[in-house]
This record gives C-alpha cells, sequence and structure tokens, in this order.
C-alpha cells in the first residue's frame, strides 16, 4: 500500500498558509529511506521538477460546517459546551442540571462556585459556574434552549 503524507499547512517554497479555496501543487519525492516525501507548493512558487516521482494540482477544501447532534441527549452536552464557551453561565447551569438529571454527566467536586461535572462517556471534566435558581430568568433561558433545540443542527452559538 502506498501511503502518502498529508498536504502541509503551507507553501514549501514561500510560506504562504493555504486558504479554503486555494490552488495548490504536491509533488512527491522518494525519500532517502525508500519513503514517499511530499511538498507542497502555492501556484506561484510551482516549477515543474524533473527529480519527482509525480505531481498534482489541488484545491484546499473548505470546512464542513458542523451540525448539532439530533439525538436529544447529544444535542443537550454540544449545547453545553457551546454555552460554556462563550460564557453563558445560565444556560450551561440549566443544560447540566438536565444533563445530570439524565445521568450523562455526574458532579464531582465543587470548586470556587463552579461544580466540576465529568461526562461519564468520555471522562472529560467541565466547570459549570453555580448559579441559584431563584435568580434566573428562566423563561428566557427556556426560549432560548427551546429554540436550540428545535433548529436543523447547525452548530453556532446560543443567541442570547
Amino acid at each position: 500500500m502506498l501511503k502518502i503524507p498529508r498536504r502541509q499547512s503551507t507553501c514549501q517554497r514561500g510560506g504562504e498558509p493555504f486558504q479554503p479555496g486555494m490552488e495548490f501543487f504536491s509533488h512527491l519525492y522518494e525519500g532517502e529511506k525508500g519513503e514517499w516525501v511530499r511538498k507542497d507548493f502555492c501556484p506561484a512558487c510551482h516549477e515543474k521538477s524533473l527529480n519527482t516521482v509525480g505531481f498534482w494540482k489541488g484545491k484546499v477544501p473548505y470546512p464542513k460546517e458542523k451540525k448539532l447532534p439530533v439525538e436529544r441527549n447529544a444535542r443537550a452536552l454540544a449545547l453545553l459546551r457551546i454555552a460554556l464557551e462563550n460564557g453563558q453561565e445560565p444556560d450551561a447551569f440549566v443544560l447540566a442540571l438536565y444533563l445530570a438529571r439524565a445521568r450523562l454527566i455526574v458532579a464531582r467536586q465543587e470548586v470556587d462556585g463552579r461544580t466540576l461535572y465529568e461526562v461519564l462517556e468520555t471522562e472529560e471534566m467541565l466547570a459549570v459556574t453555580r448559579l441559584a435558581l431563584s435568580t434566573l430568568e428562566i423563561e428566557a433561558i427556556q426560549t432560548r434552549l427551546a429554540q436550540q433545540f428545535a433548529t436543523d443542527g447547525s452548530l453556532s452559538p446560543i443567541a442570547a
């Protein structure tokens, strides 16, 4: 089986980063130890070389749009991660309570006003700020989360 290395993230000669949609040229060489060596070039730096085994032209792909999982509990866990990344503590707190009740995460420790939850499936630890339920705008949180559960699954921050 022929193992060709993955494309580099920058042009081998000019150092220009490859951007999505950009064309590039890949050259394949045989290394000193018989391994395959791949060198990638932007169109400006590309030159046909006689000592290559071969070369080809490619295009850097655009990243695939990430989607939220369809299954309710998996979606809730993805929304919890998004809320934590975006500092949306009330939403994260409510989602953590839901996931703990569903026994997908378990509270392991209380530290500085935060609860450390373990995701049982992956052993990942998540720190969620403890909040008093009486101080939360529950209806607003419920509306935001209901919209996220009802969407097509496009991965985006929870709208405030």
